[in-house]
């Protein structure tokens, strides 16, 4: 298969998976082994790639993103103007959104850049990430069943607010045909997330530097632990992913630069466009689905993923 062919099958794969909770990483590994690209470049191209999904991120969220960059507005206006907001009520967008990235980011960086080539000598197989499937499938399935107050397809009931105004709650039908109202995310919203709950989904997110496991599924996973709401789980996994990912490709072009040569750039053009192009489709769809769905569908696939792999690695 020519290059520029498995270029945009690795690009599909990367963008479609890398935001949803099944491992990009993972299916990368897995599909490099089954269209037998691999090597040192091959590494490199399936790190790189990822720049493509992060920049379908900042096109979707391109307002909360711009404010990222100008501090939420300061930069530009006059500077008698009152300085970015930072800390409780500033919201996630600005120089507060910046720290609250940071702290995300902060623990899988110092672990990644300490581990590494530990981690790419070790852990870069497909045996591992069949591991890493089906523990990080059961995980969801956990969380969604420990904390079903999460299920958006759910009918509601009626309560009363503090101010006599009607509130609907979510419900779940227990098994004789009653209904019970469950309580509702202590983190509604993006902007509710604090410095703390951004600091410890990031220890979350070390459980993704086994590949397989799923950089999105550990956040959301974690996320929904700590009491945010699936949604803004997944959408601060999509934020989160940004320096984690830019770094990892940073690190890894420099590392690569005396085996990249100028034939490989339009291999690494044409993987980080359809990159580009398959996360803008996932992004929105991902969305969609969980403002009716529940993450039980790919706690499912990745448990039947990761048993076909070992499946596969055995019998092969």
């Amino acid at each position: 298969m020519p290059d520029w062919l498995i270029a945009i099958v690795l690009g599909i794969v990367e963008g479609v998976t890398e935001f949803i909770p099944v491992s990009s990483t993972g299916h990368l590994i897995v599909a490099g082994d089954l269209l037998n690209w691999d090597g040192p470049l091959a590494d490199t191209f399936e790190v790189v790639i990822q720049l493509g999904a992060i920049l379908a991120i900042a096109v979707v969220y391109r307002e909360r993103f711009q404010s990222f960059l100008t501090l939420d507005g300061y930069i530009g206006r006059g500077r008698h103007d009152a300085p970015p907001r930072i800390g409780a009520g500033a919201g996630f967008r600005g120089l507060n959104g910046i720290v609250l990235l940071a702290c995300s980011a902060l623990p899988a960086a110092i672990l990644g850049f300490i581990f590494l080539d530990t981690i790419k000598q070790y852990l870069f197989g497909s045996f591992t990430v069949a591991l890493g499937w089906i523990v990080g499938g059961i995980a969801l399935l956990v969380v969604e069943r420990l904390l079903p107050s999460a299920d958006p397809s759910e009918a509601a009931l009626t309560a009363t607010g503090p101010g006599g105004e009607p509130v609907r709650m979510p419900e779940r039908e227990l098994g004789d045909g009653r209904r019970r109202a469950l309580a509702a995310p202590r983190y509604e919203s993006l902007d509710d997330i604090t410095w703390r709950v951004a600091l410890l989904i990031g220890l979350f997110q070390c459980f993704a530097l086994w590949p397989g496991v799923s950089r999105s599924a550990s956040t959301i996973v974690g996320g929904m632990f700590l009491g945010v709401s699936r949604r803004a789980a997944a959408e601060f996994s999509f934020f989160a992913a940004m320096p984690i990912l830019f770094g990892a490709s940073a690190l890894e072009l420099w590392s690569s630069r005396d085996i990249i040569t100028g034939a490989d750039v339009p291999t690494f053009v044409i993987g980080l466009v359809v990159s580009f192009i398959s996360a803008l489709f996932a992004v929105r769809w991902f969305i969609r689905f969980l403002s009716t769905r529940t993450m039980v569908p790919f706690g499912w696939y990745r448990i039947a993923a990761g048993a076909l792999l070992l499946l596969w690695l055995a019998v092969s």
